[in-house]
């Protein structure tokens, strides 16, 4: 039986703003959902952890993730008193972004904490967890710590917003197994403006986390792995985009459930970009009306051909090539 994917984090309703398009009002969505939602695509057995409130639809959200290829445990949803997590995402017309929170103090009460996890069922398995703020990340992390789980942390730049946070973010990067930033987050992390991923090798062989996946948008992805100094770059594949909401989670979900099911990372990444490209193609955290494993293992078998694999210089702590 393949290793379980969990997924761990809050889930939420938003309202997503396009400049000079449509307004999406009442969205289910939130980083854990649609993290379940790509692994949902890619296979698997995943598990939803998660805390919502009286709102949360959770049946939707059940319903949408059962028209894909894994198998997706949401008994680990926990239901509280009060409102769910409200989001307004407002995207400009350059593709930028940003979310205001209708309340930060909800936000937290309403992310997983370490009671939440069901320890013995993630024993050898991945747990991924989604942006949330450090505090939380950081004691989940540590819970983690004594079982044979590997570990992977992904963030959101509203996160760390100064430079103790900043410090913090990359020490905890440096406790875990696999690291999902940004090519956007590495830039504020290091303060750099270079969109060059091997640009941040030095930095990131520093941090201590063998593996890290970087997400570039439109121009795909690129894994470091940092223990055999390998690159692999996959672009992105062009769909007809709808809403580009959940995009970067549902790419580390399918990558975590390929890693999952034992599969390299360079056809792991092709999953992981086979994901997203389904989540963008519609609105919210459910499975498109379109989507098929048919379907999805033609969009692979286009990206195959297209995966790049190289080495890149080690560097020892001075940053010196070696």
């Amino acid at each position: 039986m393949s290793a379980c994917l969990t997924v761990v984090g809050h889930c939420t309703i938003d309202d997503i703003h396009h400049a000079g398009g449509p307004e999406l009002p009442e969205t289910m969505g939130g980083a854990a959902a649609y993290a379940t939602l790509g692994a949902a695509l890619v296979g698997g057995e995943v598990s939803l952890v998660t805390v919502i409130g009286e709102d949360y639809p959770l049946d939707k959200l059940r319903s949408g993730l059962a028209a894909g290829r894994a198998v997706v445990d949401t008994s680990h949803c926990r239901r509280v008193e009060g409102r769910s997590v409200h989001y307004d995402a407002w995207y400009t017309a350059d593709g930028n972004r940003h979310f205001d929170v209708e309340s930060w103090d909800r936000l937290e009460v309403l992310t997983p904490m370490p009671p939440d996890l069901p320890i013995d069922a993630m024993r050898g398995g991945i747990a991924v967890l989604t942006p949330a703020s450090i505090w939380q990340q950081e004691a989940l992390v540590d819970a983690l710590a004594p079982i044979d789980c590997r570990v992977a942390l992904d963030t959101e730049v509203h996160y760390f917003t100064d430079e103790s946070l900043r410090r913090r973010l990359l020490a905890l990067a440096g406790k875990v197994d696999l690291f999902l930033p940004s090519i956007e987050h590495l830039q504020v992390l290091f303060d750099s403006k270079s969109d060059s991923v091997l640009d941040y090798a030095p930095q990131l062989q520093q941090l201590g986390c063998p593996l890290v996946a970087v997400k570039a948008g439109s121009r795909g992805s690129v894994v470091l792995d940092l223990t055999s100094a390998t690159i692999v770059t996959v672009p992105a594949l062009e769909v007809d985009m709808v809403d580009a909401t959940g995009a970067g989670d549902g790419y580390g979900g399918g990558f975590l459930s390929a890693l999952g099911q034992g599969l390299g990372l360079d056809v792991a990444a092709a999953w992981g970009t086979v994901a997203a490209s389904f989540v963008v193609e519609s609105v919210g955290a459910s499975v498109p009306a379109h989507f098929s494993a048919a379907l999805a293992d033609a969009r692979f078998e286009h990206l195959a051909p297209q995966i790049e694999s190289s080495s890149f210089p080690v560097h020892d702590l001075r940053g010196a090539a070696q």
